[in-house]
């Protein structure tokens, strides 16, 4: 016995090793995606403050948020706005944000590298436990290895280091929500390994943190939970035991007895009491996210989506309500959300770096009516290792005739039930791939420990060919993750700092003239913008007015010349300022104004807002800034008439994104001499910086010297 153990305790150490060395590898290269390259995580980011204010809202003993920070996000109700995430992310700022306001919208980039590490150390920890459960063969150093590989795959090759692609509440919930349901498949599968009652506690604990995080992804393991507390309740009151037998006294009906028996759970010495113990641990994140529902919106489980202010000014969102009877859910949109998360093409190949891009628009299916059909890629081709990994396990789990393998049917079946939000919802999105994680993981871990199982007993060519093709295919998932993480950050989504695209659309091109030659791809000249191009299309407008980029369904600035209406601005802020706002760029005549302007909020703080007049007469505000005075800093903002933007990034960080009412005349720098709700003149210090078009200028060369491109 004692050598047993010892054996066990060096394999132990072995996985531990081996496990650490992969998500060591795993979260250097997703700390340097979630800041864009920079390894600065106390940046600012739109969207991103959400759970800043959210806590400081509950400090206060309340759940409403300021409408100006939810913005198209906020639901009303009485008089006051709510957000409909839950509140979990909000409550780990907390200790921070309770020192200091320092932080303020500065934390998303930290809580979603721990929220990564904390998936992964579960990742790692449910591997143990599933291979403890399976076999007790000892692990050697080749296994080892091949746990650091897996580990790092697991966090590179998976749609979890897409999501580093965007520090935004989006991403953040969805990493966080995936994070916390594997910790509770954790200990529910370890529970199973040893039953006792702490690990019930932890897996309790973790489902509800999960459901009050990310309610889709979270009923997975409350649902999980709520099955094995009813299974044992009915081997409880059935006098059932665990293999179909009945106690002193049961009298059993045969269709119980072989559900029972088909679910491989084990013997317990009081199943009533860990019936209600499950029953529990499922009833209070049930009971906790209904009393919070309720508190913010009068319903236990639907949120009010007419009463959303993105559906007030959305008009595809009100049609599909409409269409749905007022909800975004429905079982006629499982088959196109089944259809594009499963198929293996759904990936396209580019000549342009990263070489690889997302597929076309999913094909809705039956008709019916979709919110919003975003850039999405699947399993099977963004993460096809897990895939093939995850049907030789879930061929274990519904197939396996020993009461181990057989004891994880109810995870997997709970982890399938936290997917079908994502499969029941309007909208289509490669993020939500997020919520089919612990599913994979379940049953990938479980493939893999049935495959070293099988590995013994092949032979040598068989043996070299399945490792040689998990790791083509292993190689391959990082590959296309890394790519469309890419992809996403630096030209696909809505708030790419514009320096950031020049750089990246810079890189493409010129990686595309070293190795291929030729006219640039997918670049035309044109005098006016018309409809967007395919995703990642470049067009030059006018003698390099302005260069944009396309992503299928918009346009989005590359480079922009002075008369674009782009100024950069060397800004010093001055040590105290009248309370009225600054201006900084105005546009248009007495009464018909636009304003960027600065709003002083106190010492060491201010936001950026935009002022319109003539149509409403209101302000667009960015969040709040920490600065500090006398320090320059640089302002780079865009009154764009061809996007109707108006843009404010400050030292690189967004700080102001609004829609511009009216067309860009002469822009005046710091002066206001139209009358309007400013002062006169910026308190601080202003001064012009140069603004050039190196790299539309470069392309329109490129396009002279080997014509005129499409």
């Amino acid at each position: 016995m004692a050598a047993r153990e010892r054996r066990r305790s060096a394999s132990r150490r072995r996985y531990a090793t081996g496990a650490a060395a992969g998500i060591l590898v795993a979260t250097v290269a997703f700390a340097w995606m979630v800041t864009g390259g920079t390894f600065q995580f106390l940046q600012r980011n739109l969207y991103a403050n959400f759970y800043d204010v959210q806590a400081r809202a509950l400090f206060q003993g309340h759940w409403a948020m300021p409408a100006s920070t939810l913005t198209v996000e906020g639901i009303r109700e009485g008089g006051r706005t709510y957000m409909y995430y839950g509140p979990v992310p909000a409550l780990l700022r907390m200790p921070v944000l309770a020192l200091t306001h320092r932080f303020d919208g500065r934390l998303t980039a930290c809580s979603m590298l721990l929220g990564f590490v904390v998936a992964l150390v579960f990742v790692a920890t449910l591997g143990w436990r599933i291979r403890a459960l399976l076999t007790d063969a000892p692990l050697g150093w080749p296994e080892a290895t091949a746990t650091a590989a897996t580990l790092a795959v697991a966090g590179v090759g998976s749609v979890l280091f897409f999501l580093g692609s965007d520090a935004i509440i989006y991403h953040e919930a969805e990493l966080w929500g995936a994070a916390l349901a594997l910790g509770a498949f954790d200990f529910t599968v370890g529970w199973l390994a040893a039953p006792r009652p702490r690990t019930l506690v932890w897996a309790g604990v973790f489902a509800t943190l999960a459901i009050l995080t990310r309610g889709s992804v979270g009923a997975g393991p409350v649902a999980c939970l709520g099955l094995m507390g009813l299974a044992f309740g009915a081997r409880w009151a059935l006098g059932v035991g665990p293999t179909g037998a009945p106690r002193q006294g049961g009298r059993p009906q045969r269709w119980v007895v072989g559900v029972l028996d088909h679910l491989g759970l084990p013997e317990v010495a009081s199943p009533g009491r860990w019936a209600l113990g499950f029953l529990a641990a499922a009833a209070v994140p049930v009971a906790l996210y209904m009393a919070i529902n309720e508190v913010k919106f009068g319903t236990l489980v639907s949120l009010p989506l007419n009463k959303q202010v993105f559906t007030m000014v959305n008009r595809n969102r009100q049609i599909t309500l409409a269409d749905n009877g007022g909800s975004l859910f429905g079982l006629k949109f499982v088959p196109t959300a089944l259809v594009q998360y499963l198929r293996p093409d759904a990936l396209r190949f580019s000549p342009l770096f990263p070489f690889v891009a997302f597929p076309p628009p999913a094909t809705v299916l039956g008709g019916v009516h979709y919110d919003t059909v975003d850039f999405a890629s699947s399993i099977t081709a963004s993460m096809p290792v897990a895939g093939v990994l995850g049907v030789v396990g879930l061929a274990g789990v519904l197939t396996g005739r020993h009461g181990p393998i057989r004891a994880l049917r109810l995870p997997v079946v709970g982890a399938a039930v936290g997917t079908v939000g994502v499969l029941a919802i309007a909208y289509i999105a490669n993020r939500y791939l997020a919520d089919m994680v612990p599913l994979l993981a379940l049953l990938a871990l479980t493939g893999l420990v049935r495959l070293r199982a099988a590995w013994a007993g092949w032979r040598r060519w068989r043996r070299w060919t399945a490792a040689v093709g998990l790791c083509v295919l292993a190689v391959f998932g990082v590959w296309v993750n890394v790519g469309l993480a890419l992809l996403y950050q630096r030209a696909l989504r809505p708030s790419v700092p514009i320096a950031m695209r020049e750089g990246f659309v810079a890189l493409q091109q010129r990686l595309h003239a070293e190795l291929f030659g030729g006219p640039p791809p997918e670049v035309s000249e044109v005098r006016a913008l018309g409809h967007p191009g395919p995703p990642g299309s470049l067009a030059i407008v006018g003698r390099c007015t302005a260069l944009y980029q396309s992503n299928g369904s918009r346009w989005a600035a590359v480079e922009r010349a002075r008369s674009a209406g782009h100024v950069v601005l060397r800004v010093v802020f001055p040590d105290r300022g009248p309370g009225r706002p600054w201006p900084v760029l105005v546009n248009g005549t007495p009464g018909n104004g636009d304003y960027l302007v600065v709003d002083p909020l106190g010492p060491g703080r201010v936001r950026f807002g935009y002022w319109f007049q003539g149509y409403g007469q209101r302000w667009v505000y960015g969040p709040a800034v920490s600065i500090v005075p006398g320090r320059p800093y640089v302002l780079d903002a865009v009154f764009d008439p061809r996007l109707a933007q108006v843009t404010a990034h400050l030292d690189g960080s967004s700080v102001l994104l609004a829609g511009l009412v009216r067309p860009t005349g002469t822009l005046e720098v710091g002066r206001d001499a139209i009358g309007g709700p400013t002062l006169a003149r910026f308190p601080g210090r202003l001064t012009q910086l140069p603004v050039a078009t190196p790299l539309c200028d470069a392309l329109a060369a490129r396009l002279g010297h080997f014509g005129r491109g499409r």
